[in-house]
């Protein structure tokens, strides 16, 4: 395939790709413009790409959808696809059961390209971490997503998924999930805990039935819905909607639903758990919206403030922010971040999950599906030349290791740790089993929050209608600052 057939699904021709897609599509009178219209407006707000979508509701055939593609961009289409043909190295990079999820299938390539078989070329976000994730350019081959199955499944070793769960139940859970009052209530209940500014939203199953609360100011209540959706119903369109699964119930799941709001993006991260009485669900909302990148809004004192940009003003080192969980560390290294980011300084994040996007900043996430996990990352972008690095979490010894030597050698590392204080980070290093001189070598601050709730002016705590019975009005940074540099 020639260079200029490749870049029609180059991130530069993405947009472009999908309009004349939709163009031909229309010409064809394979799909009316008002259900296309409707289709779209599914899309934004589900995140699909729009052949997967126009797929997966029956509106065109899945055939025409990729020899319409096909036209457009040269790629090849072969719908008699065989075992012969599966590139098995590349298999083992990636993993059979990220394989699996996505529905994808490496193919022998000549030349530097990895040639990958799908029936969805214009998942790009599959694509862009196929390439992230194999170091090297992916070209989509078009196939049926039937064919590709069935090639997978002679390709790779069986599943141990649920034997009760035959073709039929699984088509029967995918039905369930896309019934109209359960994607209703769905979207109802995002929008709602959006508006609210939760952090979380809990779908429990219990005896009773499924439990919903959303986490507001560290503090979980229950939402008023005027709706009841059986819990298999709304896990199950979770998990249609951030692509794994659906006839999974034993074993954990994690994904990610992009989702629309007032016209801005969302991340959904999603987890799922099986407990007693079914499955447990829990989305973590990430909006950047909703989160200022400055100290003032942070409620740092001016003093301290200074005190912080004097230790980052450094060319090497490391700073960490210590805390519990949802304690706004991210936010504090991101804001850092913000001001440390000029076109002068090469700078890498490395994240589960990414939570806010800048510009000029090369943004990694972890997929460790595939083996890129925190060490990973950092080894590969420490030969990147990078001159700082915003390491999510050290959360192993590897990591910790590794932070601490890139500080030593002309980089800036910012980065989190899980404690209840800044004077704890230096006994967690330790602990992780960093070398004592090698700590006291990089180590250049420590800033320890937490985010402590405030009781409400009405009701002084004890509950009532303007803070919805929790007795609580948001919450206050509380801080402690030790720089040594």
């Amino acid at each position: 395939m020639s260079t200029m057939e490749t870049t029609f699904f180059s991130k530069n021709n993405r947009k472009a790709l999908t309009k004349a897609v939709i163009a031909q599509l229309l010409k064809q009178k394979a799909v009316t413009k008002d259900t296309l219209q409707t289709l779209l407006s599914v899309a934004e707000i589900e995140g699909m790409s729009i052949d997967a979508l126009l797929k997966r509701s029956g509106t065109v055939a899945e055939v025409d959808i990729l020899q319409t593609i096909g036209k457009l961009t040269k790629a090849p289409y072969d719908a008699r696809l065989t075992k012969q043909s599966v590139d098995f190295q590349t298999i083992e990079e990636l993993t059979a059961d990220y394989i699996r999820q996505n529905n994808i299938l490496p193919l022998l390539s000549s030349g530097n390209t990895q040639l990958i078989a799908t029936a969805e070329p214009l998942d790009f976000a599959t694509l862009d971490m196929l390439q992230f994730a194999l170091d090297r350019p992916v070209q989509p081959m078009l196939a049926p997503s039937e064919r590709i199955r069935e090639v997978l499944a002679s390709c790779l070793p069986a599943t141990d998924a649920e034997p009760e769960f035959t073709k039929a139940a699984h088509a029967d859970l995918r039905a369930l999930a896309n019934e109209a009052p359960v994607v209703s209530h769905l979207h109802d209940v995002l929008s709602q805990a959006i508006e609210k500014q939760a952090s979380d939203i809990h779908f429990e199953s219990t005896k009773q039935g499924l439990k919903t609360r959303f986490r507001i100011d560290g503090m979980l209540t229950e939402p008023a819905l005027t709706k009841t959706v059986p819990a298999d119903a709304i896990i199950s369109r979770l998990k249609y909607l951030a692509k794994l699964n659906i006839s999974e119930r034993r074993k954990p799941q994690d994904g990610r639903i992009p989702f629309t709001f007032g016209g801005r993006d969302i991340d959904l991260r999603l987890s799922i758990l099986p407990t007693q009485y079914g499955q447990s669900a829990v989305i973590r909302i990430l909006d950047q919206n909703a989160v200022q990148l400055n100290w003032d809004a942070l409620g740092f004192a001016d003093t301290d403030v200074d005190l912080i940009r004097k230790t980052l003003s450094q060319s090497n080192g490391l700073f960490l922010v210590t805390g519990p969980t949802g304690s706004g560390k991210t936010t504090t290294l991101y804001t850092a971040l913000n001001e440390l980011n000029t076109p002068s300084r090469k700078i890498f994040t490395i994240e589960d999950p990414i939570e806010y996007n800048l510009a000029g900043v090369n943004q990694v996430q972890v997929n460790e599906a595939v083996g890129l996990t925190f060490a990973a990352a950092l080894r590969s972008i420490l030969r990147q030349d990078p001159n700082i690095i915003l390491i999510g979490e050290i959360r192993d010894a590897e990591t910790a290791e590794m932070a601490c030597r890139a500080a030593l050698v002309g980089r800036l590392v910012l980065s989190t740790l899980h404690t209840n204080s800044a004077s704890q980070a230096r006994t967690r290093l330790i602990d992780l089993g960093v070398a004592e001189y090698l700590i006291d070598a990089v180590l250049k601050g420590v800033l320890g929050q937490s985010l402590e709730i405030q009781p409400c002016k009405t009701c002084k705590g004890a509950g009532c209608e303007a803070c919805g019975r929790t007795g609580a009005e948001g919450r206050r940074l509380e801080y402690e600052l030790v720089a040594s540099y």
